[in-house]
């Protein structure tokens, strides 16, 4: 037999004069996600996030068609991002980005291949939806191992030196 029930959650949290953001999701468009667009704007409403920034791997992703569509405006917004994913020298997200909907595949993330990461951070403020100087650019997991930049770069926790030379001089890692 099945039961029709109507049940509400109640925050219990209050979140006045602040926001609840979430800065790194992943859904279709990313290779490593089989959430869609929508699914994660409802899941993102419904645990109380208020800000997404979408950070799929190398496709700048647009969710503010979405949450129009389902009408979750009211209670989420979001600014479309990117998380550069290179192999040699670690992720970079960047954000809010200009989504290039007229470039199916990447949306206008940029190439990464053969750049240092120095010129993937200027690549991802030159796409700022508002200007170079307020786009975002922060270096997700950076001691993950294999993918984290500091790690590739062998910067020391201690002392900030970089132990193996992967870039052009210690400047670059401390300066990107």
């Amino acid at each position: 037999r099945t039961t029709r029930m109507l049940a509400g959650i109640a925050r219990t949290v209050d979140t006045s004069g602040w926001i609840s953001a979430d800065m790194h999701v992943h859904a279709r468009p990313s290779f490593d996600s089989g959430v869609s667009l929508a699914d994660r704007a409802i899941t993102m409403a419904a645990e109380g996030v208020e800000l997404l920034i979408s950070t799929d791997h190398d496709v700048i992703s647009d969710y503010r068609p979405v949450i129009r569509e389902l009408r979750l405006d009211r209670w989420l917004a979001s600014d479309p991002g990117v998380e550069t994913t290179t192999i040699e020298v670690g992720h970079f997200i960047g954000f809010p980005l200009q989504c290039r909907h007229d470039q199916a595949r990447m949306r206008g993330a940029p190439d990464w291949v053969g750049v240092s990461p120095q010129g993937v951070f200027e690549a991802l403020r030159s796409l700022g939806r508002r200007s170079p100087e307020r786009t975002v650019v922060t270096v997700p997991h950076p001691r993950d191992g294999f993918l984290g930049y500091f790690d590739q770069a062998g910067l020391s926790p201690y002392t900030l030196t970089n132990d193996r030379p992967m870039m052009t001089s210690e400047n670059e890692l401390l300066a990107a």
